[in-house]
């Protein structure tokens, strides 16, 4: 089951940056599998819009990359 949650994040050099704590439910998950997705949604109920990006993420040292 896929594992859901917010997150914040940075888009640069066409990849999103996240930040994470080495014991966490996200981490371990990346660690094992990694494919992953983000969506990014506009909080508007006026403007329901968004877009899902998915591909392999990447241990960064100390970020992970999707």
């Amino acid at each position: 089951m896929p594992h859901v949650k917010p997150v914040s994040f940075i888009f640069q050099d066409n990849s999103f940056y996240i930040a994470t704590d080495y014991t966490t439910v996200t981490y371990k998950n990346i660690k094992k599998n990694q494919h992953a997705a983000i969506t990014v949604d506009i909080y508007d109920p006026a403007q329901a819009q968004g877009s899902t990006c998915a591909g392999r993420s990447k241990d960064n040292r100390r970020r992970a990359r999707i």
